[in-house]
């Protein structure tokens, strides 16, 4: 991204992946279009004695019950980007809220049902399990989460340009082998083409009825 960026006069960076379902009124084949990306893979393990405690605390998911575990607990940590000469950290990305309005027009394409407003965990490890996926989604409030959207949105927000993200729904993220990759990539792509065309051919106030 960094040499797009320098030798191309990009106007920003639309993005598009599939996703796992953090939010159980979610199905496969939604669309989320979210305006929050929390980078949820940068951990910093604290031991059982430590002073301060993490907010994921392994004693929490003991089974049958919850107790003291020597794993201790993970305090999750900013992402730190350069700006202008600048080191800035960052935990949660907004999408550009100019691009984020204009996808807010797209309710459904061809019977995909696209949901705005939502927010993204994403990090570079995948943790297909229920205990997790609820821990992500009561701590964080995010209803999705992927592998690379972070990334991108970094990339993006370090040079300087738009950014959004298309997200199709594949999964539960809960452990099941419930999966559909293909039918979320091929909605994500959907709504993506209708949001291109409502970029570079909005429709006249006057039309809109």
């Amino acid at each position: 991204m960094e040499i797009l960026a320098a030798e191309f006069n990009l106007l920003g960076i639309i993005y598009f992946g599939s996703a796992g379902a953090l939010n159980d009124s979610l199905s496969i084949g939604n669309v989320a279009v979210p305006n929050l990306i929390g980078s949820t893979g940068l951990w910093t393990w604290q031991p059982i004695n430590a002073p301060k405690e993490g907010l994921l605390k392994f004693g929490e998911f003991n089974y049958p019950e919850k107790g003291e575990n020597w794993l201790g607990s993970v305090q999750y940590d900013r992402s730190t980007v350069y700006i202008n000469g600048t080191f800035k950290e960052r935990f949660w990305i907004r999408v550009t809220p100019e691009w984020q309005k204009i996808a807010e027009e797209i309710c459904e394409v061809d019977s995909v049902q696209v949901v705005h407003g939502l927010r993204i965990s994403s990090a570079d490890t995948y943790v297909n399990n229920e205990a997790y996926k609820n821990f992500l989604y009561n701590t964080f409030k995010t209803s999705v989460v992927d592998k690379s959207s972070v990334a991108v949105a970094l990339g993006a927000y370090t040079n300087g340009k738009k950014f959004i993200l298309f997200s199709g729904v594949s999964n539960y993220a809960n452990g099941s082998d419930v999966k559909n990759s293909t039918l979320a990539n091929a909605n994500a792509v959907k709504v993506l083409d209708r949001f291109i065309q409502l970029l570079l051919w909005p429709v006249p106030a006057s039309y809109d009825d």
